[in-house]
């Protein structure tokens, strides 16, 4: 019999709200998307149109949309309470968690109606899963089996746990369950970067600074430059000749006896507005028309570096524009940030297409970039000539994307805080209180963490974090912070009063830069500006960033964010613990427990193997101690009295390994054991395997392994049944040594010794006694 819900009434209540809801919005939906339907239409439409309308779509903190497709799942149905329950649990922790915290829930609760479908479908309807509380204990750990049979990591079920039990925390529809640990060991997948991916991306991210410097420093030579106006840009639309240049020509074109052709000499001559040549426009024969001119006028010579192209004297198509004045126009007419609202219209690529319908100096530049430089470039690109496009002449002013997930990626490696907390460094108020109090160049900077900071406090709970950093090195956090704080001075004032719709928040202008142009001129996104703290910003920005430079990691080339963001944090605590305390790094990382940090962060197989390696050492250094009697340390109270232990060590005559060792013949304590005379020692080695006083060293394996073959053969022989319990219990204790060694090599050795060897024990043990000259067991 299952046990009645004690607060049934307030879930079933609380969860009846919810699927009416749902319905409405299913309702809602339908309503605005799908068109009338007869009534009478098939069932299996009205199946599909049902499916896909209960469907819905929950925000994670960082914007990302998560579809809940667990509700498609064939197991699914609306009437239970174990399928409402746990819809409510994403819908209740969802939007206040990121999105992959959601996608990793979707997929336990997919995971978990499997197991419901195979688990129902095996059992009578009395045991099956029906409600939230009829997952018990024992149904937990079947589901765990159940992940195990089918290949996948237990680490679902303890997710789903973990959601049951945070929801049960802050609402009543959800009861408090009583489940136990699920041991699911969820590793780091991110695995550090080598020390060559370090010094690439470090090498990369510190040209990248270089690189801000030099834009900050341009910046002062374009404010100084002088701008284009309507009125000089128009000069260059049309290349306009005089008598004399016309003329000029036609000598040029007759002394190298070079012909010139009607139509060339015509474009020349519809360019002129000399009375004389207005005439011949209407010329039938043009040629020997100027033919004639020239001859007429001796004083017209060629010079000796004359240029006869027109195309390069000075035409729109061939004038070559000065980068830096251009953008001082832009500056200077607050374009394009203060175009936003007639932007399409008016001034993107169709909107200054044709030259006549450019009206202004912005029309005109867009004319030139959008639609003369493609072949500006083709025709001159060979001579050495080139026309930057749109977003690299405002890169010589503005950040980009690059630019500033370059500093990001620089100051995550430099103090190791997750992404969040580098968003969310205030530029106005970043240094710590006590920054600079020990020594003037040592700043202390802070930021704040939102999200996980233990199971005590809510998910979402500032925690500050803190980062040391020194104001000397030009490559600091504290300069990284600076700097960009005034390389965004520019586009800051356009991102002020922008509100992140998700985070219901001010969007940090501290890592502004300016879209790509492509995406600008498409898009309603506003003004074309943008920053990292955007939810997805940071990724495309950091492939973008991989495409330009070069990140080497074990001599692979990285290419996308996926091959290194997830890894930067992991790298920093990877080469930090070196020579820094883990306790004190996982405070760094702003973490409410160092399991946290260990298993989230230092858990990759090369952390792991690390570990192993200081584990190792600082085991052989105590060993070494504790055979030397030098050890100070702390120990418990049995392992202070073992290290203090005066062990007697037995040698059998001719054998250089050690029979086994007491420690303290003086009190036997084997069943039967005498109490002996002061002074007195146990003589008794055939008790010595059932006396706690006994050490069994690593040279006493070959002997064990013998004494263990001698009693299965006396087992066998039916003189020595009256001794079989005894025996018996021997052979276990002995089974027991050999199968708890830890080294194998040393099971191995030994079995190669005793072969080398043997015999090493007389069969029965009180002979033992006569081996040792008399008196030697006594000393």
């Amino acid at each position: 019999m299952k046990d009645e819900p004690i607060d049934s009434q307030v879930e079933d209540a609380a969860l009846a709200g919810l699927r009416e809801a749902t319905n409405h919005c299913a309702r809602d939906a339908s309503a605005l998307t799908q068109p009338e339907t007869d009534e009478a239409g098939s069932e299996e439409a009205k199946h599909e149109d049902r499916q896909k309308l209960v469907v819905p779509v929950i925000y994670g903190t960082n914007g990302q949309p998560v579809t809940c497709t667990y509700m498609n799942h064939p197991a699914w149905a609306e009437s239970t309470n174990i399928c409402m329950t746990l819809h409510f649990i994403m819908l209740t922790l969802g939007p206040v968690r990121s999105a992959s915290w959601c996608f990793q829930y979707r997929k336990a609760v997919q995971y978990f109606l499997d197991f419901m479908a195979d688990y129902n479908g095996r059992n009578p309807s009395a045991l099956r899963i029906v409600h939230i509380r009829d997952i018990t204990p024992s149904t937990l750990r079947s589901f765990g089996l159940f992940l195990d049979k089918a290949g996948k990591s237990r680490v679902s079920a303890a997710i789903l746990k973990s959601a049951i039990r945070l929801a049960a925390q802050q609402t009543d529809a959800v009861p408090k369950l009583e489940l136990p640990v699920v041991n699911a060991v969820k590793g780091s997948s991110a695995e550090p970067l080598s020390e060559e991916g370090v010094a690439t991306l470090t090498l990369a991210s510190q040209q990248v600074v270089d690189a801000i410097r030099e834009t900050i420093e341009r910046r002062k030579v374009i404010d100084a430059a002088e701008p284009y106006t309507f009125a000089e840009l128009q000069t260059h639309l049309e290349k306009r000749f005089t008598k004399r240049d016309i003329l000029t020509w036609v000598k040029y074109k007759v002394d190298n006896q070079k012909g010139f052709g009607k139509l060339q000499a015509l474009v020349r001559v519809s360019r002129c507005d000399d009375p004389e040549m207005v005439e011949l426009r209407t010329e039938h024969r043009l040629k020997i028309a100027l033919t004639k001119m020239l001859a007429a006028d001796p004083t017209i010579q060629v010079p000796p570096d004359y240029e006869h192209d027109f195309r390069k004297l000075g035409s729109w198509n061939s004038t070559i524009l000065d980068p830096y004045r251009v953008v001082k126009t832009f500056n200077d007419h607050g374009f394009p940030f203060k175009y936003s609202a007639m932007f399409k219209s008016e001034y993107s690529g169709r909107g200054s297409n044709v030259i006549e319908d450019c009206d202004d100096v912005i029309k005109l530049l867009l004319n030139k970039l959008y639609h003369v430089r493609v072949g500006f470039n083709c025709f001159y690109g060979e001579r050495g000539q080139y026309m930057m496009s749109m977003d690299e002449h405002l890169a010589l002013y503005y950040p980009t994307g690059i630019d500033m997930v370059g500093l990001a990626a620089l100051m995550t490696l430099q103090a190791g805080w997750n992404k969040e907390a580098i968003m969310g460094v205030d530029k106005d108020n970043f240094e710590h209180p006590l920054t600079s109090t020990v020594e003037e160049t040592i700043k202390i900077i802070t930021s704040e963490k939102f999200r996980g900071q233990g199971s005590t406090v809510p998910y979402s709970y500032p925690k500050q974090v803190l980062a040391a950093s020194d104001a000397g090195n030009p490559y600091s956090f504290y300069n990284l912070i600076l700097l960009a704080k005034e390389f965004t001075a520019a586009l800051s004032p356009y991102l002020n009063g922008v509100i992140d719709p998700i985070r219901n928040r001010q969007v940090n202008t501290l890592f502004a830069y300016i879209r790509p142009w492509s995406g600008w001129a498409i898009s309603d996104a506003g003004n074309g500006t943008a920053t990292l703290d955007y939810y997805n910003q940071f990724s495309l920005m950091m492939s973008d960033f991989l495409e330009k430079y070069e990140v080497i990691d074990n001599g692979k080339r990285l290419t996308s964010a996926s091959e290194i963001t997830r890894r930067l944090r992991v790298s920093w605590l990877f080469y930090n613990t070196k020579s820094t305390s883990f306790a004190f790094l996982s405070q760094l990382m702003g973490h409410q427990s160092r399991d946290t940090t260990d298993q989230s962060y230092d858990n990759s197989p090369k952390a792991r193997a690390r570990r192993l390696e200081r584990l190792r050492s600082a085991l052989e250094s105590i060993v070494a101690l504790l055979r030397a009697r030098k050890f100070k340390g702390l120990l418990g109270r049995r392992a202070s009295a073992l290290a203090n232990t005066k062990l007697s060590i037995f040698f059998l005559p001719h054998l250089e390994r050690a029979l086994w060792a007491c420690g303290n013949r003086y009190k036997p304590d084997w069943p039967g054991a005498p109490s002996l005379p002061k002074g007195t020692k146990c003589i008794a080695l055939e008790q010595c395997l059932f006396c706690s006083r006994v050490w069994i060293l690593e040279d006493s394996l070959p002997y064990m392994i013998e004494r263990l073959a001698h009693i299965d053969e006396l087992l066998r022989v039916g003189s020595a049944a009256e001794f079989g319990s005894r025996l018996e219990a021997e052979r276990d204790e002995i089974t027991a040594i050999l199968d708890e060694w830890p080294d194998e090599a040393a099971i191995e050795e030994a079995l190669q010794y005793r072969t080398e060897n043997s015999p090493l024990l007389p069969r029965n043990m009180r002979d033992l006694r006569l081996i040792f000259k008399t008196g030697d067991l006594d000393e």
